[in-house]
Parts: structure tokens; C-alpha cells; sequence
């Protein structure tokens, strides 16, 4: 059994904003560097193999603050990157909806897996290259180890979709807070749920 810690990065001004962040770079706000303090306080004495972690720096910078307490290295793999939303990024749903009625109904009420933006990515999409990523790391590491995987709601959410076997139109609504950690068991022929979008660390916290 492996055990695979997935972890949200933490919060930006576009998060605050609701502004879909996707493939821009949107750093850490101050209270995104206080989340990333807690839950590299949280996991300073957990075992660690390996981190792995988005290119995009609020997931790097919230990884690098891990590892710093937790003495693992981190590894960047692009396959962590959120969903690209292409010429959506910046927007509110509001601001899509007014431009975009027709691809905004598509994407959220019909939550077609194959919808993408112009200039972004489907679900499917999404899926594709995390399942590369899933390949790679089950065959990189041994029976007993942890790692901890550092990246966004979209790519997580298709990992978790991906090894528990939940269709894409149902794996959009699992949701997770910034710096939750979900834990996944991967096991010879399964893989167990064992919690999902525990963010403990941030209840003493006013941000």
C-alpha cells in the first residue's frame, strides 16, 4: 500500500475573488502564506518520500513551505497543473455568464467532460495527462511509502476521480478548500478513500 496525500495549494486574491485562475500564474495572498505556515506546520513530522508539486507558483510556493518543515525535496511535474480555462481566466461567473450564455450553460448545468474553452481544456483533457502522471508515480515508489502531491482543485479532483473510478461528470463536484489534505491508499487492486478535504489545521485560523 502507498499512501498519496493530495493538498490544495493555498489561497490567492483570485480565490478571494472567485476569478478562475487555471493556467495563470496567481501568487499566494498573505493569508495564502499563513494557510501554507499551517499546513507545513501540520505535516512537519509526517514521513514523506517524496513532494511533487504544480509549476504554478501558488502551488510551488505552498510545497517548497512543506518541504522547508518537513526536510523531503520537492519534484515540479506540469501533469499537477490546474484545468486550463483559456480566454476565461480572470473572469467571475457572472462576467462568463453575461458574455458566454450558451458555453456557460454547457459547462455548468450540463457538465459536459469534452466542453472546453477556447484556448483551454476539457475534463477529458485533464484526465488524460494525470493519468500519465498516476503511471509514473505508482511504478516510482514502493509498498509503505507516503508522498504528498501539491496542486489545484481541477487536477486533483481528476487524480482521486481517476484511481477511485468516478466518471468526470461526477468527480466536478468534489470540492476542496485550500491546503485540505485528501488521503488516497493505493493498494495492489484498489485504491480506499480514506479522507477527503480535511482542512483542521486552518480551524483556529481567522484569515
Amino acid at each position: 500500500m502507498i499512501e498519496w496525500l493530495l493538498i490544495r495549494h493555498a489561497e490567492t486574491a483570485w480565490n478571494m475573488a472567485r476569478r478562475i485562475q487555471g493556467h495563470s500564474d496567481v501568487p499566494l495572498n498573505a493569508n495564502g502564506m499563513q494557510q501554507a505556515r499551517l499546513i507545513a506546520e501540520r505535516l512537519s513530522d509526517i514521513d514523506l518520500a517524496a513532494i511533487y508539486s504544480s509549476n504554478s507558483s501558488r502551488a510551488f510556493v505552498t510545497a517548497r513551505m512543506i518541504a522547508d518543515a518537513n526536510g523531503a525535496g520537492v519534484t515540479v511535474r506540469p501533469e499537477l497543473r490546474e484545468k486550463s480555462y483559456g480566454e476565461w481566466e480572470g473572469m467571475t461567473g457572472p462576467e462568463i455568464q453575461a458574455a458566454h450564455p450558451e458555453e456557460f450553460a454547457l459547462w455548468q448545468d450540463v457538465r459536459d467532460p469534452a466542453f472546453s474553452v477556447t484556448g483551454g481544456e476539457s475534463d477529458l483533457d485533464v484526465r488524460a495527462r494525470v493519468r500519465l502522471l498516476i503511471e509514473d508515480l505508482r511504478s516510482a515508489h514502493e509498498d509503505g511509502e507516503r508522498i504528498a502531491l501539491v496542486g489545484h482543485g481541477g487536477s486533483l479532483r481528476a487524480i482521486a476521480s481517476e484511481l477511485l473510478g468516478i466518471p468526470p461528470t461526477a468527480g466536478t463536484m468534489l470540492w476542496l478548500a485550500n491546503t485540505s489534505v485528501s488521503t488516497l491508499r493505493l493498494h495492489d487492486r484498489f485504491t480506499a478513500l480514506h479522507n477527503w478535504n480535511d482542512a483542521s489545521h486552518l480551524r483556529n485560523h481567522n484569515g
